[in-house]
């Protein structure tokens, strides 16, 4: 009984799953994968959005800098997406880690908030965060803040913090925000 539980759950997840998969692979470009993806509920309407990094593996590994495309869609209801926003500069390229290699940490989400994290650098190291949020009045994500700390490998325990784009916060829209601004 315990086994068949199990196994139809896991099914009913599987299924899930690949549904869900099939429904953001029309989003995805030809040539491209997913980087990264989760599903939070951007806009606060109570409906899971979907967030796409996606990456071109055949021309990352022939060249050093590139467009990591991130796209933002839009859940409906009937658990449909739909494009809503992108941005081809917000998630650094695989390069630009320098000799740490590719900077890409991760994202951390919650409804309303995009969070991205990347590290990098050589004898001087670096890490920064670019976060995003909703604003119900603009219906837009805004920058929130985009800030790091940096610090030599020689003296570790000596950090400086900086902060970037500060003019920016709660202006600067998720679509225009470009990485190598005042960085």
């Amino acid at each position: 009984m315990l086994r068949t539980l199990f196994l139809g759950t896991l099914l009913l997840f599987v299924s899930f799953s690949i549904k869900a998969q099939q429904a953001i692979q029309a989003f995805i470009p030809a040539g491209y994968s997913i980087l990264d993806s989760s599903t939070v509920d951007l806009n606060l309407d109570q409906l899971k959005d979907c967030l796409l990094i996606l990456k071109d593996s055949s021309f990352e590994a022939a060249h050093e800098e590139h467009i990591r495309p991130m796209l933002l869609l839009m859940g409906d209801a009937q658990g449909k997406f739909s494009p809503w926003m992108q941005n081809d500069s917000v998630v650094l390229c695989s390069a630009c880690g320098g000799m740490m290699g590719d900077p890409y940490l991760g994202m951390d989400v919650s409804p309303g908030r995009i969070s991205l994290e990347f590290y990098g650098g050589a004898v001087e190291r670096w890490s920064r965060t670019i976060v995003f949020e909703y604003d119900s009045s603009q219906q837009e994500m805004l920058l929130k803040s985009d800030a790091g700390i940096t610090f030599s490998v020689m003296n570790p325990d000596k950090e400086t913090p900086y902060i970037s784009n500060e003019e920016d916060f709660g202006k600067m829209t998720f679509r225009r925000f470009n990485y190598e601004k005042s960085w």
